[in-house]
């Protein structure tokens, strides 16, 4: 699934199954791919978003993370409460760890909660 955004001298095709993270760099963005492929496209994330609202099924794995990350939640490997953190991981076995607010772990943590059919958590008992 192709994202299509255009300037007027240039036409950026965005893979959104092979993005693995979009990170915020003031009116710019950071595309980060699976294969470790990154690049950088004249658009902020607002816009992005905006554009992706034309593709439904985009949202079934691609999340807002505050305002400066978009994820790809099949590359999510671990969401630490304590320090923070979301760490994604690549096709090379590449760790990639983005800093988040309070407000976006709990968001996050949320959201992968309520989807959890068979929960483990170190206070289960055995």
């Amino acid at each position: 699934m192709n994202l299509y955004l255009n300037t007027r001298d240039e036409l950026y095709v965005i893979n959104l199954e092979k993005v693995m993270f979009m990170q915020a760099d003031d009116h710019y963005t950071y595309i980060y791919y699976v294969s470790g492929y990154k690049f950088m496209i004249p658009f902020g994330l607002s816009k992005i978003e905006t554009a992706m609202t034309k593709y439904p099924d985009v949202s079934s794995f691609i999340i807002r993370l505050g305002r400066s990350h978009i994820i790809n939640t099949k590359c999510l490997a671990r969401i630490n409460n304590a320090k923070q953190i979301v760490v994604l991981s690549d096709n090379k076995d590449n760790n990639y760890t983005l800093k988040v607010s309070k407000a976006v772990i709990k968001d996050i943590t949320n959201r992968f909660t309520l989807l959890c059919d068979n929960q483990i958590s170190e206070n289960s008992s055995s």
